[in-house]
């Protein structure tokens, strides 16, 4: 899934990258995306996700670039690649220039969508590049500077037609307050031929052991709402929930509650659906193994979507 897959498509297609940053209270993602409409136009675009607002930058296709071979992505003047980020974007409300480097990438053992990466008419596929990497260097915003030296990083990755009609995203790493833990999960829509079914993939890097619980491992959902995801898989049990109340008696940020950040989402190809994202809310996230903590904390610098029923298409 590293390399770009979608230089052959002529309709409905997107293919887009989610680069996240964080250090301390700061946290940034870059959304660099390729896309073909139903009637065949090709174009491009940034996206950029910070706690005070989200920017979308649009391009023509003669603009974008993308390795075969590996992680490289070029839109116009701005770089994506394993190595790191080089940013120039402009437009009449935002300007965003900086330059980040990463250590080398830490993935998963296996493809996180197991053997339904085998199957050619999935709406959506994903791919995790890497669950934790190490950065620096800094990014300015209308000349204000956010310097990520020694922050964490994660980098994801979809392609296909649309997003799922309805689903939870959720990221958080760091916890420990050591570069050992990661942990990615989503609960989605899928369609499946003439049917339709719910499913799940999570991987969860924790002390140096992978976890893995998706459908396609025995995993089911046991709850998935606005506030709260449930997945059980076996003897583990993986619970997740928005925590305003406790992050602040922690003495920690209870997060940008209000901050639904808009984000455009690829349906059918074209960049038209209107979705939100907390790139920093609160969560508790407690994983256990036969009733056994494995471990229970809050983060407050959590990655949160939700698309519910009533928000789909």
């Amino acid at each position: 899934m590293n390399n770009f897959r979608g230089g052959h498509r002529k309709k409905a297609y997107f293919e887009g990258w989610y680069l996240k940053h964080q250090k301390d209270n700061t946290s940034i993602a870059f959304i660099p995306a390729f896309h073909v409409s139903e009637n065949g136009k090709r174009t491009a675009s940034v996206q950029v996700v910070t706690e005070e607002g989200a920017y979308c930058f649009s391009f023509e296709e003669k603009e974008f670039y993308a390795s075969k071979k590996q992680f490289y992505v070029k839109i116009n003047h701005n770089v994506f690649s394993e190595g790191g980020i080089s940013v120039n974007l402009r437009n009449e409300n935002v300007t965003i220039t900086g330059t980040l480097y990463y250590s080398p990438f830490t993935g998963l053992l296996s493809d996180i969508m197991g053997p339904f990466r085998f199957l050619p008419f999935m709406q959506c596929r994903h791919g995790i590049l890497s669950m934790l990497h190490s950065i620096s260097g800094r990014i300015l915003i209308n000349g204000r500077e956010y310097d990520f030296s020694n922050g964490t990083g994660y980098v994801e990755k979809d392609c296909g037609s649309s997003f799922p009609r309805f689903y939870t995203w959720i990221q958080c790493s760091g916890w420990t307050g050591k570069r050992d833990c990661s942990l990615v999960v989503s609960a989605a829509h899928i369609p499946f031929g003439c049917f339709t079914f719910t499913g799940c993939i999570c991987a969860i890097l924790y002390q140096g052991r992978e976890y893995r619980l998706a459908t396609y491992t025995g995993a089911r959902i046991a709850k998935n709402t606005e506030n709260t995801l449930i997945i059980n898989q076996g003897k583990y049990k993986l619970e997740i929930y928005k925590v305003w109340e406790e992050a602040k008696e922690n003495g920690k940020s209870a997060g940008a509650k209000e901050k639904r950040l808009l984000l455009y989402a690829p349906q059918k190809g074209s960049m038209c659906r209107k979705i939100e994202e907390n790139i920093a809310c609160a969560v508790r996230c407690r994983f256990t193994a036969s009733g056994k903590k494995i471990f229970d904390f809050t983060d407050d610098r959590a990655s949160f979507e939700y698309v519910g029923k009533q928000d789909g298409y």
